[in-house]
């Protein structure tokens, strides 16, 4: 995705359990089989990646920037950061 920023009417994608929260940045997106693994890779911007479709006391977020890698594991509620591997 590429989204151009627009802070009042955030951009927001649903995937199986988890929403990422966007204002504008360029981000991929992969969930095959949203049951094993989501993974969300920023090249551009910041992104909020939560463990949950709705806000809860249970849901848990991560802050993304450019070069991070978000991914979540539902199986093990489990929402991990790291930085993306280059070729």
């Amino acid at each position: 995705f590429d989204v151009v920023s627009d802070p009042k009417n955030p951009f927001i994608v649903y995937t199986g359990e988890t929403k990422v929260r966007v204002t504008g940045t360029s981000f991929h997106i992969s969930a095959r089989n949203f049951n094993e693994q989501v993974d969300v890779e920023v090249t551009s911007g910041k992104v909020l990646f939560y463990n949950s479709d709705t806000f809860t006391d249970d849901a848990f977020r991560v802050g993304l920037n450019a070069g991070d890698k978000g991914s979540y594991y539902p199986k093990l509620n489990r929402l991990n950061k790291s930085q993306i591997s280059t070729p």
